[in-house]
């Protein structure tokens, strides 16, 4: 058990849920709409799906000195934004988004840093650079088995990342 992780597990009900945490990790079997924000990193687990208008967010300050990665394992779907912002200068070349093979993100990516992706981008990507980390090595301006491609939807995509798009009213839930 650590103080600084939140863990959600199947059994939680996300429907809009807004969260923030400095590390959230979302097991695998987690089904509906989140938004997540941390400091620390956001792992989402295999057979978890976070569904449309899902974001999993991380900022990193100008002096952390630790990676707050984005990682979506083989299995896992997300429909979204992927948005991993750095203002620090240190340790550039790791990876702030790691989408592993087999994992699906129907959506945006964007990293002010260095992306592994290995999975499929169904929709919008824009990184500072790719690159590959293997067990003791780490390739920059690589794409390794990743695919990019046209959005298959029109739902994941709401101009967050361009001006191509009508500003509009995504969802809105009232809280009792």
């Amino acid at each position: 058990m650590s103080r600084d992780t939140l863990v959600i597990g199947p059994a939680c009900a996300l429907r809009n849920a807004i969260i923030r945490a400095p590390f959230i990790r979302l097991l695998g079997g987690v089904r509906g709409s989140v938004q997540c924000f941390a400091d620390r990193g956001i792992r989402v687990d295999s057979a978890a799906v976070l569904e449309f208008p899902s974001a999993l967010c991380t900022v990193r300050g100008p002096q952390d000195a630790r990676v707050a990665p984005i990682v979506i394992a083989s299995g896992a779907q997300v429909q979204g934004t992927v948005l991993a912002l750095d203002g620090s200068i240190r340790g550039k070349s790791e990876p702030l988004v790691v989408l592993e093979r087999g994992a699906v993100l129907d959506g945006e990516l964007f990293a002010q840093g260095a992306a592994d992706i290995r999975g499929l981008v169904h929709g919008r990507a824009i990184v500072g650079s790719l690159c590959v980390r293997t067990d003791g090595s780490l390739f920059g301006d690589h794409l390794l088995d990743g695919e990019i491609g046209p959005a298959r939807t029109t739902l994941v995509s709401a101009g967050t990342l361009g001006t191509d798009r009508e500003p509009c009213l995504l969802t809105w839930s009232v809280i009792p």
